[in-house]
Formats: C-alpha cells, sequence, structure tokens
C-alpha cells in the first residue's frame, strides 16, 4: 500500500500544506478528560483517534475521515466532522 514511486513527490508536495501538529501538556490532559466521558458513554477509541481528535480540535478544524470512530466521537460532541 501507500503511494507509488512516481505518486511520492505529489503526495509529498501536497502534505507539505498540513499543519504540522504536535501534542501539549494540556492535549494529554484533554485526552484524559475524553477517557472519562466516553467511558461514561459505553464507547472506547484508540489512543490514535483521540490524539487526532485532540489536535484538530485544539485548532479548531474539522476531521475529514470516514473512519466510524470519528462519527462516534462527533455523537458525543468531542469532535467536528467534515461534510461534502
Amino acid at each position: 500500500m501507500g503511494a507509488s514511486t512516481a505518486d511520492r513527490k505529489k503526495l509529498i508536495a501536497a502534505l507539505k500544506g498540513l499543519p504540522l501538529l504536535y501534542p501539549s501538556d494540556q492535549s494529554w490532559r484533554t485526552i484524559d478528560d475524553w477517557t472519562a466521558t466516553t467511558s461514561r458513554a459505553g464507547a472506547a477509541f484508540t489512543v490514535g483517534d483521540l490524539l487526532i481528535g485532540v489536535l484538530t480540535k485544539e485548532i479548531g478544524g474539522l476531521v475529514w475521515s470516514a473512519d466510524s470512530d470519528f462519527a462516534r466521537m462527533e455523537s458525543l460532541k468531542l469532535v467536528d466532522r467534515f461534510s461534502a
């Protein structure tokens, strides 16, 4: 899987337009809070999905993913998703 050698340069150029985000101490505290919220709702998410959600929320962005976990996060009012 992944980009072919021929497409790799185009992919790298396109990805350079995306923000580079790093979690802060506050990001991890928010993940801890979200985990408590999701646990009360009977839901569970991977750390990776929670991290994507928190970092996106911190910049006021929209999650653009077909992963159903983000739809569940949105139903819990944790993230906002892009919809076409």
